[in-house]
């Protein structure tokens, strides 16, 4: 009988995905807070768009996009090489993912 040994340890991938995940969450509470505080610099209308609204929505964007790349990448290398480290990173990674975009649809109907 095979004895099988699975690693806890996490892989620069499955870092890298966790670290997305919090610089888009960064994003994401900032253009919260400032939908709250100052609604002028924070509006969905284009032409009264600030530079914060911008910075931060660039913050939160591409990070959440790269995060569900680099957390499916995670996930599927760390169930063929059974790193726990990896799966789990992947799989907090893709469930931010799906926080984020639910949380951010709900803000702009609601903002």
């Amino acid at each position: 009988m095979a004895v099988t040994t699975v690693q806890r340890s996490r892989s620069p991938l499955g870092t890298t995905a966790l670290v997305l995940a919090a610089v888009s969450a960064i994003g994401l509470v900032s253009l919260v807070i400032g939908h709250i505080l100052d609604p002028n610099h924070f509006s969905s209308d284009s032409k009264k768009e600030g530079t914060l609204d911008s910075v931060f929505f660039f913050m939160y964007f591409p990070c959440l996009v790269l995060a569900a790349v680099t957390g499916v990448a995670a996930w599927i290398v760390g169930r063929r090489s059974r790193h726990a480290g990896n799966v789990q990173a992947g799989m907090i990674a893709l469930g931010y993912v799906v926080i984020g975009i639910i949380s951010f649809v709900l803000i702009s109907n609601f903002g």
